[in-house]
C-alpha cells in the first residue's frame, strides 16, 4: 500500500530517500522505483517542469535503444539539485 508523508493512501505516495551527491541520476531513479516496489523495466526520466514535463527545459532520459544519449548515468545528482530544485520522475 503507498502511503504519503501522513499514512493517507488517498494522497499522492510519499518516500524519504537520502543520497549521496556523487549518485547518478539513474542510481537515483533505480533506488526511488523500487521504493515503490517497480522494476526497471520501461523508460522513465526526470523533468523539471512538474505541471508540463513534455515542455520541461531541463529533461533526463533513458533511452535504451541509444545509449550514448543516457544522460542518466553523466549526470550526477550535486549537478542538477539546489536546496529548492524539484523534478518529475516520469516512469514509462
Amino acid at each position: 500500500v503507498y502511503t504519503d508523508a501522513g499514512n493517507k493512501v488517498e494522497r499522492k505516495p510519499y518516500r524519504i530517500i537520502q543520497f549521496h551527491k556523487d549518485t547518478n541520476l539513474q542510481q537515483l531513479a533505480q533506488h526511488v522505483l523500487k521504493s515503490f516496489g517497480f522494476k526497471m523495466s520501461e523508460p522513465f526520466g526526470f523533468y523539471s517542469d512538474l505541471n508540463n514535463w513534455h515542455k520541461s527545459e531541463h529533461k533526463f532520459e533513458l533511452f535504451e535503444e541509444d545509449p550514448k544519449k543516457n544522460t542518466l548515468k553523466n549526470t550526477f545528482i550535486d549537478d542538477i539539485f539546489d536546496v529548492q530544485a524539484e523534478f518529475l520522475l516520469i516512469y514509462d
